[in-house]
């Protein structure tokens, strides 16, 4: 992974990250002691973690200080907020996936669902990892059950590319997951990648 300036992954200390501003969102890096009671209470719900790998249920303050100690400085993470009232709409992020690659992730507070955070959310990041970190493609893995993250992925340009089995941590076991793609190229108007068979 590069760490440093150029093409790859410049994976700044958390107060040197920019902050990506939409029409209705502010997304910006993690601050523990400004976001940790909010977040807790968010990622709290039964019906937000039960699609998430890697979020256990309950979801508890130690919980959440792993996240802003460690996940939060090894992969390229934000908190979005509604921009009227500065509330926190949920999580999204890239996990490194070697040198030119990420994978897309995200999660949104139940009272913010159906409204257009994520898909207006994804577009800023996919923008921001294309044109700000220059990579060359963005993955993202979607539980087959839940068609609201798929159809906001494919909004945003990702196209199928296969089937997986997946841990669920919150569900104790495996999921089927569709895994989905975009490249860079995609969004100067080049080829896409390869649809799933």
């Amino acid at each position: 992974m590069d760490t440093g300036e150029g093409v790859g992954w410049p994976l700044l200390a958390l107060d040197r990250r920019p902050t990506l501003v939409t029409q209705r969102l502010t997304l910006e890096p993690p601050v523990a002691t400004r976001d940790m009671a909010e977040f807790v209470a968010a990622a709290n719900d039964p019906e937000v973690v039960r699609w998430l790998a890697r979020v256990p249920h309950p979801y508890t303050p130690r919980d959440a200080a792993y996240f802003f100690a460690i996940v939060a400085q090894a992969e390229f993470v934000f908190l979005m907020r509604r921009r009227d009232t500065g509330v926190l709409v949920g999580s999204m992020g890239l996990k490194p996936r070697g040198d030119d690659t990420a994978e897309l992730g995200y999660w949104l507070a139940r009272a913010q669902w159906r409204l257009g955070f994520a898909t207006e959310a994804a577009r800023a990041l996919v923008d921001h990892a294309f044109t700000g970190l220059r990579l060359a493609q963005l993955t993202a893995a979607v539980a087959v059950e839940n068609q609201a993250s798929l159809r906001v992925l494919q909004k945003v340009g990702f196209v199928e590319v296969g089937r997986s089995t997946r841990s669920v941590l919150s569900l104790g076991g495996d999921a089927p997951h569709i895994e989905l793609a975009l490249a860079a190229t995609t969004q100067s108007g080049g080829p896409s990648p390869r649809p799933a068979d």
